[in-house]
């Protein structure tokens, strides 16, 4: 997980859980308020006790919340500004090609050339189309100078 502000109560309640062999302790842990907040915003049933029984489940049921919960909402709003801009497509397409953005071990360079090679237009395009595109092309060659991540970013929220 990563280490944040935000997660250092989360992981220190999960390390304490995990050492944690009497069921007395447990249940004083769960009673100190900081910890209550975690267990009342987790989502764990109700009616499901938190038990030494039940401990190492509860410790797996946070990580997925933490690890995966929540970012599948911020994951999801980014797939779809990529596919409100026609993105997705054009991944899928050249999904080599479109590493360089999202793989940071990535040896390749991310120039003007190599990101207007990406987006080469669609056929059939509609007036608003052509004109987003060309505005799109002129964006990035008037802006050379700028990584491919930052036009990316400001393409998508533009």
């Amino acid at each position: 997980m990563p280490k944040t502000p935000q997660t250092e109560t989360l992981t220190k309640f999960l390390n304490e859980i995990e050492s944690t062999a009497a069921e007395d302790a447990l249940t004083a842990l769960c009673d100190i308020p900081e910890y209550c907040t975690i267990i009342d915003q987790s989502g764990w049933p109700v009616g499901r006790p938190l038990c030494m029984k039940t401990k190492n489940n509860f410790i797996t049921y946070l990580l997925v919340e933490e690890l995966l919960g929540k970012r599948m909402q911020l994951l999801q709003n980014f797939r779809e500004g990529l596919d409100h801009f026609g993105l997705v497509k054009l991944m899928q397409a050249k999904p080599d090609l479109w590493e360089t953005f999202f793989v940071t071990n990535k040896q390749s360079k991310l120039d003007a050339e190599t990101m207007i090679s990406l987006v080469d237009p669609p056929l059939n395009l509609h007036d608003d189309e052509a004109k987003a595109y060309t505005f799109f092309i002129d964006f990035i060659e008037d802006h050379v100078f700028c990584t491919g991540i930052w036009i990316v970013v400001n393409f998508v929220i533009y």
